[in-house]
């Protein structure tokens, strides 16, 4: 069925020497119409004939499949059914391979759980968000109980084996075991995550002599490294460097301007004998060319400070007034000059 979604997390988390407990992910809360069905293949292989099922309604997340023999090794896996009738499936989750106990032990696992206190009981994190470069415990735990003549309870210690699959990879590889614990003793995974952990999927496999359970399968995701946001105002940049730009045009424009309007130089010679000096302030010492120092020393200053003020509006404003005084001046002469020749 295309429009069934596959089953996630499916494992078994309990056995004893008749039954199996399953678990799996809440994949179907929001689809009606479908169920859980939980098969026993015939064998390992990917297209293995279901010899039977068990069936579990859409808010179930766990299944417990009894009247199995003692010290047997069983095959399962999970789909999603259309009306409870396994005649149509969606697909089907890989197979996990199971093998009851001996008459009058049981085991069960629990985990991973995230730095979870000592002692604790251990949930299962099936996801967790930290930072890279902080340190993530994965801790899981497996009971294995014998079961005496006189109903008397003794734990046994199981082995522990963590497997990792990183982002993109298609295989878990063995990362870390435990096999020297004490009975009830729950196993630790110590990671000093990094970028490369984000989509990481841990799990532990915990096992007595040929008997295992997988524990669920948590992910890792690393967080976003969080920065102060830079906010790049180009705007003020680019005005700042427009307003730089015109005062030092202002400057050029008048510079030249009272270059021109002072007057022939030396080199020059005159072109007009009858034109006279442009009237200087005895106070002050005349540049080479006849034009008021002090006004060409004032004006350059100002256009200087302009461009490199900070204050946008101040060099606009003064800008224009330059710009304006100028025009009059040249006005004032031309109409002289004008005057003068009529």
């Amino acid at each position: 069925m295309p429009d069934a979604p596959a089953v996630t997390g499916f494992t078994a988390n309990a056995v004893d020497s008749t039954s199996v407990t399953f678990s799996w992910d809440d994949v179907l809360a929001n689809k009606s119409g479908f169920s859980y069905g939980v098969g026993m293949l015939q064998s390992n292989a990917a297209d293995a004939v279901v010899n039977s099922w068990k069936i579990a309604d859409n808010t179930q997340t766990s299944l417990k499949w009894d009247g199995l023999q003692p010290n047997t090794e069983y095959r399962f896996a999970i789909a999603a059914v259309k009306n409870g009738s396994t005649t149509e499936t969606g697909i089907r989750s890989a197979i996990i391979t199971v093998k009851t106990m001996p008459d009058g032990m049981t085991m069960t696992v629990s985990g991973p759980a995230a730095d979870a206190a000592e002692g604790s009981d251990l949930g299962y994190d099936f996801s967790v968000e930290r930072t890279a470069g902080s340190h993530l415990t994965l801790s899981a735990i497996g009971h294995v109980k014998q079961l005496g003549a006189d109903d008397s309870e003794t734990g046994l210690a199981p082995t522990y084996m963590w497997y990792r699959k990183g982002r993109g990879e298609t295989e878990f590889k063995l990362v870390g075991a435990d096999g020297n614990l004490a009975a009830g003793t729950a196993s630790k995974l110590e990671i000093d995550l990094t970028a490369d952990d984000d989509g990481a999927q841990y799990y532990c496999h915990v096992g007595y002599n040929d008997v295992g359970l997988d524990t669920g399968t948590t992910l890792v995701n690393i967080e976003a490294e969080e920065t102060a946001p830079t906010t790049v105002n180009a705007t003020p940049i680019r005005t700042r460097r427009l307003f730089s730009q015109a005062s030092a045009g202002a400057k050029k424009f008048l510079d030249h301007t009272l270059v021109n309007t002072a007057g022939p130089t030396d080199s020059e010679g005159s072109k007009d004998s009858e034109t006279p000096e442009t009237p200087t302030n005895p106070d002050k010492p005349k540049s080479d060319n006849g034009a008021k120092t002090d006004t060409k020393v004032k004006t350059t200053t100002t256009a200087k400070d302009l461009a490199n003020t900070g204050d946008q509006t101040f060099a606009l404003v003064t800008t224009a007034a330059a710009a304006g005084a100028t025009l009059v001046v040249i006005a004032l002469i031309m109409l002289i000059k004008r005057r003068k020749t009529h």
